[in-house]
């Protein structure tokens, strides 16, 4: 539950910076920004909390079952090469990773909207033109 609750308010603040640069609105308080990253931040702890999460299934699969283990390996494994390789893929890109698997494309997941919200912060605070209150 604590991982969708970070993504809601990681989506709340990434709206309202992209709300304000596609207004045109460069006024903010410092605090506002800060939250934004916060949000950020608890994002790409998300990712890797996902990651242990399949590495602790695989582990406790490994030690009771082999069978199992060697079943479910190739579906939950995460290759945090080619996850973040996918997560900076172009839609064109996409496609290069259809093989990959499902806890390799989760991470991914929560890897590229962490970079999405980089990028929106970025872009609305490096454009020259944000007057900080306080």
């Amino acid at each position: 539950m604590k991982n969708a609750e970070a993504y809601r308010e990681w989506a709340r603040w990434h709206d309202w910076a992209r709300g304000l640069v596609d207004e045109q609105v460069f006024a903010v308080v410092a605090e506002e920004v800060e939250g934004l990253r916060k949000a950020q931040k608890r994002l790409g702890e998300v990712a890797e909390q996902v990651r242990r999460e399949l590495n602790s299934v695989l582990t406790s699969y490994a030690l009771h079952s082999r069978e199992l283990y060697e079943k479910l390996r190739p579906h939950l494994e995460v290759d945090v090469k080619k996850a973040e390789e996918l997560a900076e893929a172009s839609y064109r890109g996409l496609s290069d990773y259809s093989g990959a698997n499902m806890g390799t494309k989760a991470y991914a997941a929560f890897s590229q909207r962490r970079e999405a919200g980089y990028t929106a912060t970025r872009q609305y605070c490096w454009r020259g033109r944000v007057l900080w209150r306080t």
